[in-house]
């Protein structure tokens, strides 16, 4: 079984249940042996980092590189991308840093709100790309 059939299976499980709120992740070393990791919800309340799979985050990561970076090039300053990965959404927020000219990329978690609609809750980041100092 592969990193990746695992984390579908793991999500699979959890799916719809109360776990719905903790994270889970899963790394496959060379041997073939799996660790899985568990994030309860007390450390996620104290930090305001999005907390990712290594999946959710080299999803994001390649969109960005695929999608975000070629559109900020070519486009605008600053702008809104949206993207969902299995039940998750996400808004990526892209802008120019006025000092140094490099890109920023903050990832946040989008939640169906009373209307069922997606809002952007920006309590809980992560981010893709950081201007350089």
């Amino acid at each position: 079984m592969t990193e990746r059939e695992l984390f579908w299976h793991m999500y699979g499980l959890v799916m719809g249940t109360d776990v719905t709120y903790k994270q889970v992740d899963s790394d496959l070393d060379e041997e073939g042996d799996v660790t899985i990791f568990f994030s309860g919800l007390k450390a996620e309340e104290e930090s305001d980092d999005l907390v990712l799979s290594g999946y959710e985050k080299g999803y994001l990561t390649a969109f960005y590189d695929t999608t975000v970076f070629q559109h900020m090039c070519n486009v605008c300053d600053e702008d809104w991308f949206s993207i969902q990965i299995g039940a998750r959404m996400f808004d990526l927020n892209a802008w120019a840093d006025e000092e140094t000219g490099d890109f920023v990329c903050v990832a946040y978690e989008c939640f169906l709100n009373d209307r069922g609609e997606w809002s952007t809750n920006t309590n809980k980041q992560w981010f893709l790309k950081e201007g350089q100092s």
